[in-house]
């Protein structure tokens, strides 16, 4: 049986149910080991790309699994059905995608609730984050892992029918640990922030690098809380 890298374990780290739906599969491998190792007792592996649906039924059949785990196509949720599975894992996708694919969910609020949400973005976090809270979704909590040198989010999130209104940092720290995992993490938000402010002070936007600065300032002052407890803890 193979091992899941860091990036997939943090996803199936974070699953609390018998069955999932695992968009843009490729592999299939997460439903497969979560199967395997009887975390789960059914999944389903859905993707847009043809060839990776061939692959996944290729795996699946290699582990013997055709009667465990279910492979059909499906532009995001489009043809997933509201009671087809209790955990929803989409990642490996941007956070713009993943957040296109949560708002075209036709599901009513009711089904929505009764399912937990994995979301791991391989970028553009922020912007998945400022949709959930605009949305009614509630990062639970998110966890940081590093998978061929690039630091991943992987949240776990449910719908709770609330709007919550966060600060200026919130999209670019959600509710990551203040751990050793995390500092390179938000270091990288920084590098993407300092692009925006570079052109905020050339076009002499001052509202605007006013705000990206007090930002900036605010992770930096997360980054020393990372380290104090760094210190703590040696």
């Amino acid at each position: 049986m193979f091992k899941l890298d860091s990036r997939l374990m943090a996803c199936a780290e974070f699953v609390n149910s018998e069955s999932i739906v695992d968009v843009g599969t490729d592999h299939a491998k997460l439903p497969i080991w979560l199967v395997k190792n009887k975390i789960i007792k059914f999944a389903y592996a859905c993707d847009i790309n043809k060839f990776s649906l061939e692959k996944s039924k290729k795996n699946i059949q290699k582990y013997d699994l055709d009667t465990k785990i279910e492979v059909f196509y499906s532009n995001g949720l489009s043809n997933v059905s509201e009671n087809t599975a209790e955990t929803i894992v989409i990642a490996g996708l941007g956070g713009e995608t993943i957040k296109n694919i949560l708002k075209s969910c036709t599901w009513n609020e009711k089904d929505k609730k009764n399912k937990e949400f994995i979301l791991q973005p391989t970028k553009y976090d922020h912007i998945l984050r400022d949709f959930l809270s605009k949305n009614n979704f509630e990062i639970v909590k998110e966890k940081i892992v590093n998978h061929n040198k690039y630091n991943y989010t992987t949240m776990l999130c449910k719908f709770s029918g609330k709007n919550y209104k966060f600060d200026n940092l919130y999209p670019f720290l959600g509710k990551i640990p203040a751990n050793k995992n995390s500092i390179e993490y938000v270091k990288k938000n920084i590098r993407y922030l300092e692009k925006f402010l570079f052109g905020a002070k050339m076009n002499k936007n001052i509202q605007y690098q006013n705000k990206i600065e007090d930002i900036i300032l605010g992770l930096k002052k997360f980054i020393k809380i990372c380290e104090e407890n760094i210190d703590q803890n040696t």
